[in-house]
């Protein structure tokens, strides 16, 4: 009997289906050379937007690692955190006006994948496809209370049931609200360079496996082979020998690759940095794929409508006798 699939299962003709067969990729494709010819070409460290929104995700000011436990969920868990990213850089870098709706829950995004995907039923993981498709179709719910449903806290439980026998039918309109309009697979890392530079979270699904340790600059060295997905918030660092290099975030708890250098100083915990070489094997190898255009939590527009409380105006003006009457 062969065995059942655990974490990312690659699909290359779904993923292609999902992202470079498009009608809108070829002007994505112009907007990603556009990013390329103006990039400036310094380190950016787009993690630290997230602690605007949440800072009791940080811990002395480092970003904690999410822990997707026993579950074969690292595309859905990547998925969640890089969905907090993008939220976070569509208001704090981008300017947008939106609303910060929530840190993403985890379950929901690897369900849906998987349901996006047909793989509901027995055995765990899912494909980078199938998660794309989900956030199309579905969108995303955040950790919060639905209809009894309380999503506060990351359950490897409901995680594993949900993605088994799927999301309660009910929350799925709730969901549609906060799609991911667009994504965009990565072909360069020049592409990778300037999408992490633009502030734009970057999902990696590959074989590539670390050694678990840092070396004294931060990096980690490829050692095994995982079918695995990660994250890199729109870090990177240019590196006299290593070249163009990006930080990947990992989703097996704060303890994880405990060992070795940090930098900076506020280096999200689990996390490592990879250099070019190791970029550009992941990319020939595996699926990398940049996130944009989140419909996050808009503000109301203003009710021109609505009248006006003087009670409540603090600038009082007093006139001297000799000013002039209108």
């Amino acid at each position: 009997m062969a065995d059942l699939p655990f974490g990312w299962v690659p699909d290359e003709d779904g993923l292609q289906e999902q992202t470079e067969q498009r009608y809108w990729y070829d002007e994505a494709r112009q907007q990603v050379q556009s990013l390329i010819e103006a990039d400036d070409n310094e380190d950016t460290f787009h993690y630290r937007a997230l602690q605007q929104f949440r800072p009791a995700q940080y811990r002395d000011t480092r970003l904690l690692s999410l822990n997707q436990g026993s579950v074969g969920s690292c595309v859905g868990v990547a998925t969640a955190r890089l969905i907090d990213h993008l939220q976070a850089l569509d208001i704090s870098f981008r300017k947008q006006n939106e609303t910060f709706c929530g840190l993403t829950c985890p379950e929901w995004c690897y369900a849906t994948g998987r349901e996006a995907g047909g793989m509901l039923g027995g055995g765990d993981g899912s494909t980078n496809s199938g998660q794309l498709k989900a956030l199309e179709r579905f969108g995303v719910l955040f950790q919060q209370e639905y209809q009894g449903h309380d999503l506060r806290k990351y359950e490897t439980g409901r995680c594993r049931d949900w993605g088994r026998r799927g999301v309660p039918e009910a929350l799925k309109a709730e969901a549609r609200k906060h799609k991911l309009l667009k994504s965009y697979r990565v072909r360069s890392v020049a592409e990778w360079w300037s999408l992490a530079g633009a502030g734009y979270p970057i999902n990696l699904c590959s074989g590539w496996g670390g050694s678990g340790s840092r070396d004294r600059d931060g990096y980690m060295r490829k050692s095994q082979r995982w079918s695995h997905s990660m994250g890199n918030p729109g870090t990177r660092r240019s590196h006299s020998s290593r070249g163009k290099s990006f930080l990947i975030c990992n989703s097996w708890g704060s303890g994880w690759a405990k060992n070795g250098a940090i930098w900076p100083d506020d280096m999200p915990f689990g996390s490592f940095w990879i250099g070019e070489s190791d970029a550009s094997w992941i990319i020939r190898n595996g699926e990398v794929i940049a996130y944009a255009d989140f419909e996050g939590g808009f503000q109301k527009p203003y009710e021109w409508n609505k009248e006006v409380d003087w009670s409540k105006d603090d600038v009082n003006i007093k006139w001297d006798d000799d000013s002039p009457q209108f």
